[in-house]
Order: C-alpha cells, then sequence, then structure tokens
C-alpha cells in the first residue's frame, strides 16, 4: 500500500516544525507536521491526540516552490479551515510506538504534493499555492 496516491479531507489541529539535516547542506531544514482530524477542533492544540492522522510537508514543496510557509500552515489551523491534503502514503514504522498516544496510525501522507481549502461560499476546493 505504500507509495500510493492518497487524498484526506479533515483539519489541521497542530503544526508541528522539526529540524532535519540534508546531506550535503550546512543548514538545517525544516519539516512541517500537520495533524489532521475528521472535526475541526475550537483552536490550533499543543498536546498530543491519539486520534490525530499525521501529514508531512517536506522542503521541496515549501518556500519558493509554494506559499506553505510556516504562518501559512498555521494560519489553516487557528481557522480551523476544511482542508484537502494530497501526497504519497508511507508507513512511518519508527512511530509505532505513539500510536494511540500521539497518533491514530503509523500510516501517514508524507510528502503532502498538495492543499486545498475548502471554499464554504463557492461550495468548492481552492489549490493553496
Amino acid at each position: 500500500m505504500e507509495h500510493n496516491a492518497v487524498a484526506l479531507t479533515g483539519y489541521i489541529v497542530r503544526v508541528i516544525p522539526v529540524p532535519i539535516h540534508l546531506a550535503g547542506r550546512r543548514a538545517t531544514d525544516w519539516e512541517f507536521y500537520l495533524h489532521l482530524r475528521v472535526g475541526p477542533a475550537r483552536r490550533c492544540e499543543y498536546q498530543d491526540d491519539a486520534r490525530n492522522l499525521v501529514a508531512v510537508v517536506t522542503p521541496p514543496f515549501q518556500p519558493p516552490h509554494t506559499g506553505w510557509d510556516l504562518e501559512s500552515l498555521y494560519d489553516l489551523c487557528r481557522e480551523q479551515a476544511r482542508v484537502r491534503l494530497s501526497g504519497w502514503l508511507l508507513y512511518d514504522y519508527l512511530s509505532r510506538t505513539r500510536v494511540g498516544r500521539s497518533r491514530a496510525s503509523a500510516w501517514s501522507i508524507h510528502p503532502v504534493t498538495q492543499i486545498e481549502v475548502w471554499d464554504a461560499r463557492d461550495r468548492s476546493w481552492n489549490l493553496l499555492r
């Protein structure tokens, strides 16, 4: 099932910037872990929750390639905007120990290749660029 394209609809309830070191680069880059839930939360959350599904925005899908910087991802969380995240399915075997504590499954969308935001007025999905 790994490496299949997938799209998941929900609400971003947590954004976690995680530093990574890419081979051949001195500077630290970031991945953004997005915790997604089926229903909206009252606000962005800071604690772990076993209901969260995980999606990862990797450096190739961040500025300047897209407008998906930390602030724009936090805005989606703060607004509790309904989103559709698309990307590739990945089984993260290292996260199996966190299933039931900080995530619902070891499966994640990694990397996220497309983010769409629901416009209730127009009843349509709009691509986040």
